[in-house]
């Protein structure tokens, strides 16, 4: 509220930043099961998931500044 932004604006910020665990194995441990059992490899992660981050990370925050006009 100090900030003058909407409480919902920082709560969907933090919301997306938190789902944003594609670009590595580690982000999360069901990523670890598929690796080991699917026989992928860190740069795997890193070829499929870094593009799909960049996208999200560009389309959400574009749609929080036009919704909120942060």
């Amino acid at each position: 509220m100090q900030l003058g932004i909407p409480a919902e604006a920082m709560v969907l910020a933090v919301l997306f930043g938190c789902n944003l665990a594609f670009a590595t194995p580690v982000a999360y441990q069901t990523n670890i099961l598929i690796m080991s059992a699917g026989g992928y490899q860190f740069r795997d992660y890193v070829r499929a998931g870094l593009p799909l981050v960049i996208l999200m990370v560009v389309t959400l925050s574009v749609l929080l500044v036009l919704r909120y006009g942060i």
